[in-house]
């Protein structure tokens, strides 16, 4: 077979397959260092031939400001993915199809009976847990810069916040002014991020929710307006996983393997002050204490020694 130049094999294809006036779909696939721009090139040959295609270039190495929100239209492309798993939801997407469920729900580990006995039998369940834990999410935010984090357990069916600080505006036009709180993010299960942290056994960073086949239309993160999450397993002293405590962003964003170590020792640091609390209460809680009538004036981002 011969060389062909650049480009001009797809076109080629592309005739014999027919592609014509009735438009359709076609994925550009581009690497190297150039691939934007030899990208670029081979999309304005395609649309000059048949105007009506859908075009999605893939630039497997693109940089971050391709990989923004709009940035197929200033090429003349309907979509710039940069994953296979985005591939093909964007070729769904243009093409009305569902590819199955639409994302991947929480799987249950084969131990869960022993995990959930364990969260109950842990002390995170007892209301006197819920300072520790709301401290420990602000003290998250603040530290990585996020404008919510949340101390959550995972238990038989569902995900509970027992901790949390800050929230979440969903993306809008004009921009949404109710954020996403975190009772907002009880949700079922199947349906929970942080419910793949328990499963796997391991911190999980997804930095463009949008962009990641697994979670892309779960609509409980979807119209919550989560785009980033990171979350590192709470694990007790038998190495039991009981939940996470996560890391949420409205933005796509990213950890550095530092910043991922340092969210792995916040949790576990949290861990250790959860059991050496619930060694000094004696009996745990099953039910919420009265609120205090004068709560304080303000929030310190730890708490003080007794």
């Amino acid at each position: 077979e011969p060389v062909a130049r650049p480009g001009q094999r797809v076109e080629h294809v592309l005739q014999r397959l027919g592609m014509g006036a009735g438009g359709g779909e076609v994925r550009v696939d581009r690497f190297g260092p150039r691939a934007h721009a030899d990208g670029e090139g081979l999309r304005r040959r395609l649309r000059r031939r048949w105007p009506e295609v859908k075009i999605v270039l893939a630039l497997w190495n693109a940089a971050p400001q391709m990989q923004q929100e709009g940035a197929g239209e200033s090429l003349g492309a309907a979509a710039v993915v940069t994953s296979i798993g985005e591939a093909v939801m964007r070729a769904a997407d243009l093409s009305g199809e569902v590819p199955g469920e639409g994302f991947m729900g929480a799987q249950t580990p084969a131990d869960d009976t022993a995990r959930v006995a364990a969260l109950r039998n842990s002390g995170a369940l007892d209301p006197r847990a819920k300072p520790i834990f709301d401290v420990a999410a602000k003290r998250a935010a603040d530290i990585f810069d996020v404008p919510m984090a949340l101390v959550s357990l995972i238990d038989e069916h569902a995900q509970d916040v027992r901790g949390a600080f800050g929230g979440l505006h969903a993306r809008s036009d004009p921009p949404s002014t109710t954020a996403a709180k975190a009772d907002d993010l009880n949700v079922p299960r199947e349906l929970s991020i942080c419910g793949h942290v328990v499963a796997n056994a391991q911190t999980l960073v997804v930095p463009d929710i949008a962009r990641d086949l697994r979670f892309a239309r779960n609509p409980a993160l979807r119209d919550k307006g989560l785009r980033f999450y990171a979350g590192s397993p709470l694990r007790d002293a038998d190495g039991m996983l009981l939940g996470t405590l996560c890391l949420l962003d409205s933005e796509p964003r990213t950890l550095s393997k530092r910043e991922v170590r340092l969210l792995e020792a916040m949790a576990q640091d949290l861990m250790d002050q959860l059991r050496a609390s619930v060694a000094g209460w004696g009996d745990m809680l099953t039910t919420f204490p009265p609120a205090d009538p004068s709560p304080p004036s303000s929030v310190v981002g730890q708490l003080l020694p007794n």
